[in-house]
């Protein structure tokens, strides 16, 4: 009996061993890692002319025709082509926006002027450019204020304006400050003959009146004589 007790003891023993064994570990759960959204939007660039280097900051994005995709906010873009004046523009590019643009680059202009007669001063925005004839070239096609003067003449001031690219004639007719004298001295003599002609008019008609009154008198006094 007491062997059987013992056996049984140990086989209960082995049992829940064995069920010890195979209780299972808790698995251990990971987090997800969390995936932050940057907000993007398409741009697309294009140019007259084309072939336009698109940058922002130090970096070439591309080249016109281009579409770019671009962090959304503010942004500034510079358009870069040799022989071109450089452009830029500052952009608000919103979320999930698709943006079409177009720019159009300046080229420069050349200016021929020259002047009757020539040899004259030529000053270009305050800049001294030479004397005329002269072809002032890589003039931003903008408005300039051109002063041409020469010595015993009238100084021109006026405003230009070259076209995009453009090659513009001008000539500038100069005028004799001798003949501004005389145009000031012929007017100013024509107002005092004016003047006089007016003075004149004016003694006639108070001679015409005092002769009217004169004959009238005389024409009273013969009435009352003859009474």
């Amino acid at each position: 009996m007491k062997l059987s007790a013992t056996i049984v003891l140990s086989m209960a023993a082995i049992s829940f061993a064995a069920d010890s064994t195979s209780v299972s570990t808790p698995a251990t759960v990971v987090a997800a890692p969390i995936v932050q959204v940057v907000p993007v939007c398409t741009l697309t660039v294009k140019t007259i002319p084309d072939s336009v280097q698109l940058v922002v900051g130090d970096s070439v994005l591309g080249v016109t025709p281009c579409t770019i995709v671009r962090t959304a906010g503010a942004v500034k873009i510079a358009l870069k082509k040799k022989g071109f004046y450089q452009k830029t523009a500052d952009l608000d590019l919103a979320t999930g926006s698709n943006q079409n643009m177009t720019f159009e680059l300046l080229a420069p202009a050349t200016l021929v002027l020259s002047s009757t007669p020539s040899g004259a001063s030529v000053i270009l925005d305050g800049n001294p450019q030479g004397v005329t004839p002269i072809t002032i070239g890589k003039v931003k096609p903008a408005a300039h204020t051109l002063v041409v003067s020469l010595s015993g003449y009238q100084t021109v001031t006026k405003s230009v304006e070259p076209k995009n690219s453009a090659i513009d004639t001008l000539t500038i007719a100069l005028v004799p400050v001798a003949s501004v004298k005389t145009a000031t001295v012929d007017s100013i003599a024509d107002k005092s003959k004016h003047g006089q002609t007016k003075k004149v008019g004016k003694i006639l008609d108070a001679i015409a009146v005092g002769v009217f009154l004169v004959f009238s008198l005389a024409i009273v006094g013969i009435e009352l004589a003859h009474n």
